[in-house]
Formats: structure tokens, C-alpha cells, sequence
């Protein structure tokens, strides 16, 4: 039994318990999860007893059946009109999957938090007598333990995104605006075979402060410092690294508050261990950036888990806590030490739960970079 058909028992198993009758599933990374296909424009439709359905385009039939285990392989014709955008046809056919099932009364479960308010509304007129139920945390929670297929592939994945540090890097210097920067960074990520996970984020000076730093045209300048942060994605699997960067020399001030971040993530994946919460973590950051003095400087962004998405569950924040289980791959940290006076110096890394403690998987040197 291949590896997707045992997740979508399991998925089974838990709609059942809590009496769901069909799962109808949009979002392209559980699709993946569930069915080993990837491609725009799908719904799976998997019934809580029997046979799942997969809906694709017309022209990705073909390809569907070489890669997935799902047998039920249904294709529609998108429809769009000047009223009506893109997907009537496919929430058509998935009504009408759901219908001939025998689930028109059922409870279907839906990706509340991926679905377009208009999408629900359609499948809500086309199946009047059903009732929805949010499923995107059951989903989410099944993928938090990865497979070692599944690490294998992040892997793949760090080492590309670490190719594109590379690139962004060497095009570091002088009077080259943050977006030159990004740019080879994404170059060096599609022409490895991959695609850019998240946008590539290139801060300097003033705006490393920023937490989401997207590039712009602004050109860099000799003694600033530079964020970079870069997320790749490998056959369906993420990658997250962030690297802070100075042009010259950089400052004594500079360097201490590196130096505190970067001993508070190695505290922190230290820390990271079977049965260890999420707790532990926070406060094995918040022991060593208290005593360096820049804990209120840190705005508690701490990490998540990777995987289908650059950001999976298990989430390092507050008022998150779960236990560490072994093949969890944890990215550290999330945001910056940010100081208005400094900047916003960042550092992530990607480490994986094992058996007895921590690995770190991302093998780029984990040092402030004077360029």
C-alpha cells in the first residue's frame, strides 16, 4: 500500500470519528499529502467509506494517472463567464460526485481556511441539504510527524535554498538594489528544478526592522546591514533560511547582537528533544536573549514546523504548546532582534527532531556574513 493511501485511511479513520461523511479537498498540499498529485485546478473528494474521487482539468488527466494511487480519475472543462469566475465547472462536478456518493445530506468536511468565500457559496447552493465542517486542522495536525520520504525531500530542498543564499549573496555589494538580490536568488532556485516557496525577502538599512522585508528597488549601501531570507520548494516540500549580512566591517554592536541570537537558537535546538514542549523551546531563547539584554528587542517569532508549506504546524509562538515528536523538522526564528539603532539582525535554520535530540539540517554557515 503506498504511503498516500495509508494517509488517506488514517484521514478516514478520524472523519469518522467525528461523524464527517466525505472530505472535499482543495488546497494543493493535502491534496499532495492524500493523493501524490499536484496541479491547479483539482478537488479530491474522499468519502469516509470507499473509493476517493479526483477532479482535474481536462488536459491533466493523463498525467494524474501516472502519479497517483486514486483510480476514480474524473476531468472537467473549466467555464468562465463575465459574471462567474473560474471553478463553476469544477464545483459543478464536485456536487455531482458528491451526489451520486450519496452524500448530498452528509456533513462534507472543507478547508475553511483555504476556500474563497464565493467557493463555499457555490457548493453551498449546488448542495443545500449538506452541512459544512471546517477540517483544516485535522489536515494540518496529520502532517506535522514527516515521513522519512518526506525528510529526504526537505532535505533536497534545504540544499537548494542554500544554493540560492549563495547566489544572493555573491550578488551582494554596493549600489545593487534588494530586488537584483532576490531575483538571483530565485534564478538559482528554478533553474535547480525547484520554485520559489514564499517570496524572497532582501531588507537593508532601516527596513531589516521590518518583519515581512519583501524587496524593493532601494540600493544598497557600504555599511548597512542585509537580511536575506529564502524559502525554496522541492517536489511539494519547503525549505526556510535566513542569513543577516553587512557591507564592510561590521560593527561591535552588530556582532554582539548576532552572537546572542545566534547562541539562543543553538540553546533552542539544543532544547528541541522527544516529549520536550514547545514551552521549553521559548524559554531556552528567551534564558540567553534575557541575560545578552535584548529579549524585549525580540518579537517573540520564534519558529514552525516545514513541510508542504513553508510554514506546517507545529507552531513555536505563544499560546501554542504541543510535545516534540521525533521527524518533526523545526525552522528557528521566524523574526529578527530588532533594534532601531542596529537594525534587524536575523538568523534561521532548519533542525530536525530525532530519537535522542536535534540535528541541524541546513548546512550554510550559520555566521554573520561581511561582504
Amino acid at each position: 500500500m503506498s504511503t498516500e493511501r495509508q494517509r488517506t485511511a488514517i484521514a478516514q479513520k478520524l472523519m469518522q470519528s467525528r461523524c464527517i461523511d466525505a472530505l472535499v479537498i482543495f488546497s494543493p498540499q493535502n491534496i499532495r499529502y492524500l493523493t501524490a498529485f499536484s496541479q491547479a485546478c483539482e478537488v479530491v473528494i474522499v468519502p469516509a467509506k470507499g473509493e476517493p474521487t479526483l477532479l482535474g482539468l481536462w488536459l491533466d488527466v493523463a498525467s494524474a494517472k501516472g502519479q497517483t494511487w486514486i483510480k476514480d480519475i474524473r476531468s472537467f472543462i473549466p467555464h468562465y463567464t463575465p459574471r462567474v469566475d473560474g471553478g463553476r465547472n469544477e464545483l459543478s462536478k464536485v456536487a455531482e460526485v458528491v451526489k451520486n456518493r450519496g452524500l448530498a445530506r452528509g456533513t462534507l468536511g472543507v478547508e475553511m481556511g483555504y476556500l474563497r468565500y464565493r467557493q463555499l457559496e457555490m457548493l453551498k447552493s449546488d448542495l443545500p441539504s449538506a452541512q459544512f465542517e471546517d477540517v483544516s486542522g485535522m489536515l494540518a495536525e496529520m502532517r506535522v510527524v514527516k515521513s522519512d520520504q518526506e525528510i529526504d525531500l526537505i532535505k533536497k530542498s534545504i540544499e537548494i535554498a542554500e544554493a540560492a543564499m549563495r547566489a544572493a549573496v555573491k550578488a551582494l555589494k554596493t549600489g545593487v538594489a534588494e530586488a537584483e538580490i532576490a531575483a538571483e536568488a530565485s534564478r538559482e532556485i528554478e533553474r535547480r528544478g525547484a520554485e520559489v516557496a514564499s517570496r524572497t525577502m532582501v531588507a537593508s538599512g532601516s527596513r531589516t526592522l521590518q518583519i515581512h522585508p519583501y524587496p524593493t528597488i532601494k540600493k544598497i549601501s557600504k555599511d548597512e546591514l542585509v537580511t536575506i531570507d529564502v524559502h525554496a520548494k522541492y517536489e511539494g516540500y519547503c525549505s526556510d533560511i535566513a542569513r543577516t549580512c553587512v557591507i564592510g566591517s561590521a560593527s561591535k554592536e552588530q556582532k554582539s547582537v548576532f552572537e546572542a541570537l545566534l547562541k539562543a537558537q543553538s540553546s533552542a535546538f539544543e532544547a528541541m528533544r522527544p516529549g520536550v514542549g514547545t514551552r521549553a523551546v521559548m524559554d531556552a531563547v528567551n534564558k540567553v536573549l534575557d541575560k545578552a539584554g535584548y529579549i524585549r528587542h525580540f518579537p517573540e517569532l520564534y519558529g514552525h514546523g516545514v513541510g508542504l508549506d513553508v510554514e506546517d504546524l507545529p507552531k513555536v509562538a505563544a499560546g501554542w504548546e504541543i510535545n516534540l515528536s521525533p521527524n518533526m523538522p523545526i525552522a528557528l526564528f521566524q523574526g529578527p532582534i530588532a533594534l532601531p539603532k542596529v537594525g534587524g539582525v536575523r538568523l534561521e535554520d532548519i533542525a530536525l527532531v530525532t530519537k535522542v535530540g536535534s540535528e541541524i539540517l541546513t548546512r550554510y554557515p550559520r555566521e554573520l556574513i561581511e561582504v
